[in-house]
């Protein structure tokens, strides 16, 4: 009985453990890298992430304006440029990314840049 109490705290406590990515309070955004160059100054919406190397990671960061699709800006040898698709126009916009963690993967195309985002 006493090894059966201890099998079922250890699966209650891991279970409390494993908190969702769902559950995180806000957009956490990261940046990776898969391109042959620097990414000077990168920054997703007002969120600043400073350079990121080649194949590099950044930390996770709190975006505090909504998202409302996978856009990143960077600065190649002083020239301002970016990766992905930002959306502008008039309401209505599509919903904004959902709380919690998001890889904003860097990848180079046909003389552009795409974002690739992961959940």
């Amino acid at each position: 009985m006493k090894k059966l109490f201890a099998i079922a705290a250890s699966i209650l406590f891991l279970a409390s453990c494993n908190k969702k990515e769902s559950d995180a309070p806000g957009v956490w955004v990261r940046l990776e890298n898969k391109t042959p160059i620097i990414l000077e100054s990168a920054q997703v919406g007002n969120t600043h992430y400073g350079d990121v190397s080649v194949l590099g990671v950044t930390e996770y960061q709190l975006v505090k304006e909504p998202l409302y699709a996978g856009f990143c800006t960077f600065e190649i040898n002083g020239q301002i440029s970016g990766a992905g698709y930002g959306i502008c126009g008039t309401p209505p916009l599509p919903p904004p990314l959902k709380n919690g963690y998001y890889t904003f993967r860097v990848e180079p195309a046909q003389g552009y840049f795409t974002v690739v985002v992961r959940r």
